[in-house]
């Protein structure tokens, strides 16, 4: 009895496209959110995670510059650990996957720096979250993007080697 109310609560709280990850497969959906942001939910086999990809270009301003995420560009939403996501929020949630997708695509083209690319998600996410998700959203950023920032590097340099 506590284990299926626990797993009630779990499916209500982390909202239902949690169940796309526990699916497998290939399941696919296709979801317009309340930002407008037109994807398609897959579950991606080489990669063994659920993705998010744009099913048209999108615009995202910062500061006085727009920067256009084509479409078919895939993203993990927020790279949060699955412990996480009581803490911090789910990798899909509705309010703040636009700003997840942008930061995934400053992270793979790197137009600007990391810490400014951190920085915009933090801002942008202002009245989306809490200060506090915010913040451990980007202490978490700050001590372990440089991981996936170097990989997209060295992608970036050997697709440059190539051309």
């Amino acid at each position: 009895m506590v284990v299926v109310l626990a797993t009630t609560i779990s499916i209500l709280y982390l909202n239902h496209f949690m169940l796309i990850l526990f699916a497998g497969g290939n399941m696919t959906q296709t979801y317009s959110d309340t930002q407008g942001l037109p994807v398609k939910f897959h579950y991606d086999e080489k990669r063994k995670e659920t993705i998010v990809v744009l099913l048209e270009d999108i615009s995202y301003s910062y500061l006085s510059t727009t920067y256009t995420i084509p479409e078919g560009f895939d993203s993990d939403g927020a790279s949060i650990p699955q412990l996480a996501w009581r803490l911090v929020g789910h990798p899909f949630d509705m309010r703040y996957l636009l700003q997840a997708v942008f930061h995934d695509w400053l992270y793979r083209f790197q137009p600007l720096s990391r810490k400014v690319s951190d920085k915009v998600l933090y801002t942008d996410t202002k009245g989306r979250l809490c200060w506090f998700r915010r913040l451990c959203i980007y202490i978490a950023l700050r001590a372990f993007g440089w991981i996936a920032w170097n990989n997209h590097k060295k992608a970036l340099r050997r697709q440059q080697e190539n051309s």
